[in-house]
């Protein structure tokens, strides 16, 4: 059976909840019962039943996965969703440096500011004052006007290639085919995940 990945990805999904029963290594067995041994047994029974469809669900789930991720190299996929995670990271560095930043000014006035502050502190110590902690060390914003709008073009560039990379992925997911075992594919189908 060929699904889409888009399809296949809800089915592995669905697998794994559906397998996420409740199993419990110990049944309750009433004491008014007419045959105790032959409920016991009932108990066992279905444990094992529902420990065999719980594996069944869970090698059928990762069967399919293993099947994405053979279309996944194979279409491109992969590479894709790679670029696009990176693409992520460096948005978001640049967002944080941004955020930052604060008022910006052209280069030479921040030059200017930090000559005049560095003049203004060693006045003061040849004065005789004694600078404060942390007095020896002054701020000096080394992303100025010009490199803020340059990380501004640059995450807007990212997004703009997030944005392709975005609609490349979902026409992958929706034409690119993966083929399931017929075994998985029975599992499936028991478990009402398939039609």
């Amino acid at each position: 059976m060929e699904l889409t990945l888009k399809r296949a990805a809800e089915a592995a999904r669905a697998a794994l909840e559906a397998a996420n029963i409740a199993l419990t290594p110990k049944a309750s067995i009433s004491v008014h019962v007419p045959d105790p041994p032959a409920a016991a047994r009932h108990a066992v029974g279905r444990f094992d039943r529902e420990l065999e469809r719980t594996r069944e669900l869970i090698d059928a789930a990762y069967a399919v996965r293993a099947a994405i991720g053979e279309a996944n190299a194979r279409s491109g996929l992969s590479a894709l969703l790679t670029r696009r995670a990176a693409l992520e990271v460096h948005e978001r560095r640049l967002r944080a440096i941004v955020d930052g930043v604060g008022v910006t000014r052209a280069e030479a006035d921040n030059l200017s500011t930090l000559e005049a502050a560095v003049a203004s502190a060693r006045t003061r110590v040849a004065a005789g004052h004694d600078l404060s902690y942390g007095g020896e060390e002054l701020p000096f914003a080394v992303v100025d006007a010009a490199r803020e709008d340059a990380i501004r073009a640059q995450r807007a560039e990212f997004r703009r290639e997030r944005a392709l990379l975005a609609d490349q992925v979902a026409a992958l997911n929706l034409t690119v085919r993966v083929t399931l075992n017929a075994e998985t594919v029975a599992v499936l189908r028991g478990a009402r995940i398939l039609d």
